[in-house]
């Protein structure tokens, strides 16, 4: 898992990193005012519901009863998505609409790869993560290479890529899975345990990613997207040493345990 996420950072870094070289300070702040708030939404929108997917499956064991309940909440909370999507993209800019549709992206593909953790198959989890990331980075280097610049394209680029992500990663769930995923029995019960957890989680989990996500719109709407381009640069150049911190924390924290348990 450590080694797993490191690698997955070093990607995600990767793709900013080159989208930040072809675009300079201007058009990349405004291309990370419109990621930030996508992921902010795309994780208020979750509201804790992943952490009781996973809480409630045991280990995978009733995944196929909790599965549909949380599908089912993000339909719908992904057609209000949708909807605001058209609405601003009509009356502001295209890009709002493919903010949003980021978000909806965001959320089926957390969706796919927290089921992967419900059933304790984290090899998978980190696979498929690494796999996305790698065919992020792939495409955003044929922009580099091409000297495409323009935030419509880069939005599309990481739209496009999350939706064909979720598609494959969600097929391949479904082929591991020996039960059926999809079961209609008990919804209305699985939704009522779901919202029962996720009630007090969801709001904690909103508060934390509003206050880790909105820095960068902020100080975009404060002032103006050269700047804000400058900060988002210099914020995802640090964010992985926190990452690798927290991986080597997890890889030699239990051996160092087991030490003074020898002792």
């Amino acid at each position: 898992m450590g080694g797993g996420t490191v690698i997955n950072s070093i990607l995600g870094l990767s793709f900013y990193v080159l989208a930040a070289r072809i675009m300079g300070p201007s058009i990349f702040g405004e291309f990370m005012f419109y990621i930030n708030l996508a992921i902010l939404f795309a994780e208020i929108g979750d509201w804790g519901m992943l952490s009781g997917l996973v809480k409630f499956s045991q280990g995978g064991s009733s995944l196929s009863q909790y599965f549909p309940a949380v599908l089912f909440s993000r339909m719908i909370v992904c057609s209000g998505f949708l909807i605001i999507g058209v609405i601003m993209g009509n009356l502001f800019s295209q890009n709002f609409f493919q903010m949003w549709v980021i978000s909806i992206s965001l959320m089926f593909i957390n969706l796919v790869t927290y089921s992967f953790l419900a059933r304790k198959d984290y090899h998978y989890f980190i696979l498929t993560n690494i796999a996305g990331n790698l065919a992020r980075v792939g495409i955003a280097w044929i922009f580099f290479v091409k000297v495409i610049s323009q935030v419509t394209l880069w939005l599309n680029l990481y739209a496009g890529v999350n939706l064909v992500f979720f598609t494959v990663s969600f097929l391949f769930l479904v082929r591991i899975h020996k039960d059926r995923l999809i079961h209609k029995e008990r919804l209305a019960l699985s939704i009522k345990d779901l919202l029962s957890f996720s009630r007090w989680v969801g709001g904690s989990f909103g508060i934390a990613s509003l206050l880790s996500k909105i820095d960068v719109p902020f100080i975009f709407w404060l002032t103006n997207s050269s700047v804000a381009g400058i900060y988002a640069s210099a914020q995802r150049l640090i964010s992985i040493v926190p990452i690798i911190s927290s991986s080597l924390d997890n890889v030699f924290a239990p051996k160092l345990a087991s030490l003074k348990q020898a002792e």
